[in-house]
């Protein structure tokens, strides 16, 4: 398997877990789906946002942060990441049954 394969394979895994994350908002007026936010979120801290202001602009930037599962519908605004985040309660997400994870840190069946 190719280094650029592993990373392709790394990154379907990780997006494949965020989405099983509860997402907490009603339905009702949902506009992105939290499996969207989460990657675009995640960017954009790594390439240095500090607030959701800055994550909010870095999603309107275009290329400088990949689009998202339901990007179709456009970037999602600062308050979109603000509220949807704040809703998330670590304690209820599913970490603790994804494969190789427990009381310790997570661990993938590949061993990364």
């Amino acid at each position: 398997m190719t280094s650029s394969s592993m990373t392709a394979a790394r990154s379907q895994y990780l997006l494949e877990l965020l989405d099983q994350v509860p997402d907490p908002r009603k339905r009702r007026g949902r506009r992105h789906p939290l499996a969207g936010l989460f990657p675009v979120g995640m960017a954009a801290v790594i390439a240095g946002s500090r607030s959701f202001t800055a994550i909010g602009r870095a999603a309107d930037a275009g290329t400088e942060v990949p689009a998202g599962p339901g990007a179709a519908r456009g970037p999602a605004e600062e308050s979109t990441f603000r509220r949807a985040f704040a809703m998330i309660d670590p304690a209820g997400s599913p970490r603790s049954s994804a494969p190789g994870c427990g009381p310790g840190p997570c661990r993938s069946a590949a061993g990364w």
